[in-house]
C-alpha cells in the first residue's frame, strides 16, 4: 500500500534511522509539518541541503507525482527542480499497537531545494522592478517548456542565489502553458501593491494538543498565515490578503482545517479556514488534537469532548475524568 496517514508520517519523521530506507540521516523540521489535499509535507535537512518530503495521503497522490515528474524531466537540465519518487521508502506502523507492520511500506516523494528564499521572503528586501522582471522571466520559462505549475504562490517560488525563480510544490504540474495565468496576475498585483505587515505570528507544539500559541515566526500553514495588527490577530492567505479579520487576541496555526482562537474577553473556540466558528468562542479553554479531530473543552472547571464538527460527544465532567487520548 503506497498511501499513509499523517500519524504514520509524523512517527517516521521522528525515527528516520529506523523508519526510512535511504533517508536515515535526515533532520526533520517538525514545526513545518503540514498537509494539502493530496500530500502531507515536511521540510527536512540532509547533508547536501534542505528538501521538502511528501507523503501520499490520497489514492491519486502518487499518480499525480509521476505525471508531474514526467513533465518536469524535460525542463530539469535547464534549472527546474525535479520530483524524485522514493519507492517503498517508509515503513508503516499500526496506529493502535505502535508496532511495525512488517512488509508494509509507503512510497514518498522528495523535492530537493536550491539555496535561496521564497518570494514571500524576497519581497521584503528586493525592489519592485526586479521582482516584476523576475516574474516575467518565470512566465517566459513556463511558456518555453510548455508547462503549467497550477499551484503558483509567493510561498511556492524560490528565488535562488543566482536570482533564478524556481517553482516548488510541483505535484500539480501538467503539460501545456496557460494554467498559471490567473496566479501570475495575482502575483503581479501582490508585488505591485506590497506593503510590509506590522508583524506575523506562528506557533509550534511538540504535543498533539494545540491551545494557546507562541508568537515566533511567519510560515504558511494550510494556506493561511497568522497576522497581528494593532487591532489583534487574524489570518491572511499566501498573497497577503486578510481572509479572517484580526479580531482575536491569539490564534493557533491551522491543522486539519481547524485553528484554536482566543477572543479579547479571554474566551476560546475553534474555527475553520474560512473563519466559521466550529466551537463557539465562549469557553475557558479549548484544546484541539489534529490526530483525532477531537477537542477538550473546559468551562467552569468542567470539561467535555467535542468532535471535529463541533458536536459535543460527552457529558460535562470534572477535568481529571476526561480521557485525553
Amino acid at each position: 500500500m503506497s498511501t499513509c496517514s499523517i500519524f504514520e508520517f509524523r512517527n517516521a519523521l521522528c525515527m528516520p534511522y529506523k523508519m526510512f530506507s535511504t533517508l536515515k540521516n535526515i533532520e526533520s523540521l517538525m514545526d513545518t509539518l503540514t498537509r494539502s489535499k493530496y500530500f502531507a509535507e515536511c521540510r527536512i535537512r540532509e547533508h547536501s541541503g534542505e528538501a521538502l518530503l511528501y507523503a501520499p495521503i490520497d489514492k491519486e497522490s502518487l499518480r499525480m507525482a509521476h505525471r508531474a515528474n514526467m513533465v518536469l524531466n524535460s525542463a530539469y537540465d535547464n534549472g527546474f527542480i525535479r520530483l524524485e519518487i522514493l519507492n517503498d521508502e517508509m515503513l508503516r506502523v499500526d496506529a493502535q499497537s505502535m508496532q511495525l507492520e512488517h512488509g508494509t511500506h509507503s512510497t514518498l516523494v522528495i523535492e530537493r531545494l536550491p539555496q535561496g528564499r521564497t518570494l514571500a521572503e524576497a519581497i521584503k528586501s528586493v525592489s519592485r522592478e526586479e521582482l516584476l522582471r523576475g516574474l516575467e522571466m518565470l512566465d517566459a520559462e513556463l511558456r518555453r517548456y510548455d508547462i503549467s505549475h497550477n499551484n503558483l504562490s509567493a510561498d511556492n517560488i524560490i528565488v535562488d542565489c543566482n536570482n533564478r525563480w524556481l517553482p516548488i510544490r510541483q505535484y500539480y504540474t501538467r503539460r501545456g502553458y496557460g494554467g498559471d495565468t490567473k496566479a501570475l496576475n495575482v502575483l503581479r498585483e501582490y508585488i505591485a501593491t506590497y506593503h510590509t505587515p506590522t508583524a506575523t505570528v506562528d506557533v509550534s507544539h511538540d504535543e498533539p494538543w494545540c491551545d494557546m500559541p507562541n508568537l515566533n515566526d511567519s510560515r504558511l500553514h494550510e494556506g493561511r498565515r497568522r497576522r497581528i495588527t494593532e487591532r489583534g490577530v487574524g489570518f491572511e492567505d499566501e498573497y497577503g490578503r486578510m481572509v479572517i479579520e484580526d479580531n482575536y487576541l491569539a490564534a493557533s496555526n491551522f491543522m486539519e482545517n481547524r485553528a484554536v482562537v482566543t477572543t479579547k474577553s479571554m474566551k476560546m473556540g475553534l474555527i475553520d479556514r474560512n473563519g466559521r466558528e466550529i466551537i463557539e468562542a465562549i469557553y475557558d479553554q479549548v484544546r484541539y488534537s489534529e490526530d483525532s479531530g477531537k477537542s477538550i473543552v473546559v468551562c467552569n472547571k468542567l470539561c467535555a469532548i467535542f468532535d471535529y464538527n463541533g458536536k459535543q460527544l460527552s457529558k460535562w465532567v470534572e477535568y481529571s475524568e476526561v480521557d485525553k487520548k
